[in-house]
């Protein structure tokens, strides 16, 4: 079980000409980028905030372009007519990476929940910006399946997570991902389960990066055995972040797959969801 973790581990991090953004972002820096992500819950990025903030950016450029270009209209709708038109200038608008991001994630939320079908290798080198300006998602090479009750579970755990609901997430780790350590310390399995498949904030991750916290929490209670159905859905999770860390975003998974989750729960296990919104009242 311990092997297979460092695997995963390991293969997060695997092919770095791969894990670019640019020819500058090595693997080094990644690390660098999660070691600074340790950030408290109240300093996570909001995809939707950072989302309206280029909005706003991008329409001051374009204000900007448009009071540089009045002269222009003006000679154009005038002496223009006759003497030709003046061409008009149009900056360059700034890529919404927010909503690029967030796209990403609900794909793949989507792939997961609704499919039981998806890419458990969504690396940066795999997906693609078109010209168009749609995303085009590469290298299905590793794909995983999870069958309904596998998908119902994970649904269920990531429910527990957004709600930060810690005995439901230890519950659900212990009885139904069958998910199991030597000691069963319950603060180590949640902190786990957190890192894997939701956050890696300084309330889970503490003063280590991503090696040494794993390092750590194998020492203070070692793996006996490990779900691999939920495998290839937490590498997802993690490269998800990993890709808003390069882009200088830090942010949770469980609420924006959240979603998809309750919808699954909603078509196939409506009682659950009626449980969780009494517990939360």
């Amino acid at each position: 079980a311990a092997e297979l973790q460092q695997q995963m581990t390991e293969g997060i991090v695997s092919n770095e000409s791969d894990l670019q953004l640019d020819k500058t972002k090595t693997i080094a820096h990644l690390q660098n980028d999660i070691d600074e992500a340790r950030l408290d819950e109240t300093q996570l990025s909001s995809l939707d905030r950072e989302s309206s903030r280029i909005w706003y950016v991008n329409l001051m450029i374009r204000a900007n372009d448009l009071l540089s270009n009045i002269p222009k209209m003006l000679y154009n709708s005038t002496l223009g007519l006759f003497a030709g038109f003046s061409p008009l200038s149009w900056s360059p608008l700034v890529l919404n990476i927010a909503d690029i991001l967030k796209l990403l994630l609900q794909v793949h939320a989507y792939e997961i929940f609704n499919d039981g079908v998806f890419n458990g290798d969504p690396h940066p080198g795999n997906v693609m910006l078109m010209s168009d300006g749609r995303l085009g998602l590469i290298d299905y090479g590793q794909v995983k399946r999870l069958n309904l009750k596998t998908r119902l579970t994970y649904a269920r755990l990531i429910i527990a997570l957004s709600a930060q609901d810690k005995q439901e997430v230890i519950r659900i780790w212990q009885q139904e991902m069958q998910q199991k350590s030597q000691n069963m310390d319950e603060d180590v399995q949640y902190k786990l389960a957190c890192f894997w498949h939701d956050r890696n904030t300084r309330d889970i991750i503490g003063k280590y990066n991503m090696h040494t916290f794993l390092e750590a929490m194998e020492q203070k209670d070692p793996i006996v055995d490990v779900n691999e159905d939920f495998v290839m859905a937490a590498r997802v999770s993690v490269l998800m972040r990993g890709f808003g860390n390069m882009l200088g975003l830090s942010l949770r998974v469980a609420p924006i797959w959240r979603e998809q989750a309750e919808k699954l729960l909603s078509e196939h296990d409506p009682d659950y969801i009626k449980k969780q919104l009494r517990n939360s009242s």
